[in-house]
């Protein structure tokens, strides 16, 4: 595994566990927290290079149907307005998942990639 990979496993590890420690006055905190922390800990894992790329393929798949859930009924961006509060909330939800989504399925690329070369 090149460097560049590892470094880039370890700073997304550090993203995720970022977004959780950010998680303590949601509403929900205790799932957002398990959320990003499975996230930081794929992250990690993918350094042992012992966790299957399914594993990373389906919580890619995961992450991606929970971001579709948490879509906003209407895009009113990221900022905080008092009148769209609720969409503004749903809308960060799914773009973090949609994060945790994105990098989940590059891990299974690498993982996919790293087992053939080594059969």
């Amino acid at each position: 595994m090149k460097n560049t990979t590892r470094y880039f496993a370890i700073l997304m590890a550090f993203i995720f566990i970022s977004f959780a420690v950010v998680q303590y006055n949601d509403p929900d905190p205790a799932l957002w927290v398990s959320i990003y922390a499975v996230a930081a800990l794929l992250s990690l894992g993918l350094l042992t290079k012992k966790i299957p790329f399914f594993v990373f393929l389906g919580s890619a798949v995961a992450y991606s149907v929970l971001a579709f859930l948490f879509l906003p009924r209407e895009w009113h961006g990221l900022l905080v307005r008092e009148e769209f509060i609720t969409d503004i909330e749903l809308a960060r939800e799914s773009l973090g998942l949609g994060i945790c989504a994105l990098t989940m399925l590059y891990y299974a690329w690498l993982s996919y990639k790293l087992r053939a070369i080594a059969a």
